[in-house]
């Protein structure tokens, strides 16, 4: 008896819909939203802290003053693309919220 022969048994259930509390693979929670609002202002406080120049009469002041600014910056960029990935990677809620802790302290960090 080939596949298409046999009947189609209307008792089965489709996945998604045995389980109402589990939420569909591809549908955000509400952590992730949340951890996608914190990146956002991260990324925003990064670029707007990476466009602010210092001046003044000393121009090799001026000059490290600016290039340990543009390093703060790129550092911090970097910290926030790792927590970002590890976010994304790890499953354990715990986890997920310890990161998005750390990631809603970042911005004390960049004053």
């Amino acid at each position: 008896m080939l596949k298409e022969d046999r009947p189609v048994d209307r008792r089965m259930v489709v996945r998604d819909r045995s389980d109402p509390s589990r939420s569909l693979w591809w549908a955000p929670t509400p952590l992730t939203w949340v951890f996608t609002t914190l990146f956002a202002i991260d990324a925003l406080m990064l670029l707007i802290a990476s466009g602010v120049g210092i001046s003044g009469n000393d121009a090799a002041g001026n000059g490290m003053a600016n290039a340990f600014q543009e390093v703060f910056v790129e550092a911090a960029t970097v910290l926030v693309a790792c927590l970002a990935l590890l976010f994304l990677l790890i499953r354990h809620r715990g986890t997920r919220i310890g990161l998005a802790l750390i990631t809603l302290m970042l911005p004390m960090l960049l004053q």
